[in-house]
């Protein structure tokens, strides 16, 4: 039987708050976004920029396939 590839994970990003969300080297736009990033299994990286603040920010999730998971970023709090 033929392995099927796994099913994308989606992140769904909210930040307080605003940031220009990258994943993969694009930008996905400014939160809050129309929809979840799609992603694939496994470690996910993104990167929140917010120039008002002088933010620039990597965050990591764990994503499984075919799962949806919030990524909660506070830009305020240290």
């Amino acid at each position: 039987p033929k392995r099927r590839a796994p099913k994308p994970g989606k992140v769904t990003v909210r930040v307080n708050p605003w940031a220009e969300v990258f994943y993969g080297g694009r930008s996905y736009g400014v939160t809050p976004l129309k929809r979840p990033v799609e992603v694939s299994p496994g470690t996910a990286t993104f990167t929140l920029k917010n120039s008002q603040l002088g933010v620039n920010r990597k965050v990591t999730v764990k994503v499984a396939s075919g799962s949806v998971v919030v990524l909660k970023a506070d830009l305020i709090k240290k």
